[in-house]
């Protein structure tokens, strides 16, 4: 009688990591966790180049075209005064800019990824080929925050 007056007292187990863990183990060989083979991804992101933008370019590839052109705008304005930056600022963040006189900087780079074919139907586009994304960017260091950002998708097929 005692010993069903003390689980009553205390509801909770006395080691809740032995709980969790023999939770895990029931789970793992019961057959209600999927552990089969996952998807993969193949990406490539060589083709961004060097610098802050392209880093920033290749920690977010998981976006659409239009949340890609968002993203990379919004990350130049938070990364420039909207009063003008120097040419060493721009060439910083990956921008190649033009001889002396002028004012513009350009950057332009792309990444391609492939998804696992196992899982992609047959009519779909990405069936049997790869997605390359390019993105474009264009600014006046003088004006940093008015940069212009085209970016498009394009399938070509596996070799």
């Amino acid at each position: 009688m005692h010993a069903v007056l003390a689980w009553k007292a205390n509801p909770l187990p006395r080691r809740p990591i032995v709980s969790a863990l023999l939770l895990a183990l029931g789970l793992t060989t019961s057959g209600c966790f999927w552990s089969g083979p996952w998807p993969r991804v193949d990406l490539n992101t060589e083709g961004l180049g060097e610098g802050a933008l392209a880093k920033f370019l290749a920690h977010n590839t998981y976006y659409d075209v239009d949340g890609m052109k968002q993203l990379t705008k919004k990350f130049v304005i938070e990364q420039t005064s909207a009063k003008g930056i120097s040419r060493d600022d721009a060439e910083a963040l990956g921008l190649r800019c033009a001889p002396a006189p002028s004012k513009e900087c350009s950057y332009s780079g792309e990444y391609w990824f492939r998804n696992d074919q196992r899982y992609v139907a047959r009519d779909s586009p990405d069936y049997g080929a790869r997605e390359i994304y390019h993105i474009d960017v264009r600014l006046s260091y003088l004006k940093p925050h008015d940069a212009v950002v085209q970016a498009y998708k394009r399938y070509v097929p596996d070799e």
